[in-house]
């Protein structure tokens, strides 16, 4: 999924169902397993900025070189 921007304090919500594998595949919720996640943004200033799920914790944003 792409969004052009996003304002400050906004939300771009998409359901699960319309993500794509490279396979040209539907994510089906109700079958699939989510094992890794992993968003990527850049900031208003064109810092990039990372979260991934960590299958423990939940969601961790991660720096721009992807450390914690």
């Amino acid at each position: 999924m792409t969004v052009p921007t996003i304002a400050a304090h906004g939300r771009f919500q998409v359901p699960l169902d319309a993500f794509v594998s490279g396979y040209a595949q539907r994510f089906d919720i109700h079958k699939a397993v989510i094992k890794d996640l992993q968003l990527t943004a850049k900031q208003p200033d064109g810092t990039p900025v990372s979260i991934k799920r960590d299958p423990t914790t939940g969601l961790a944003a991660l720096g721009s070189k992807g450390k914690q």
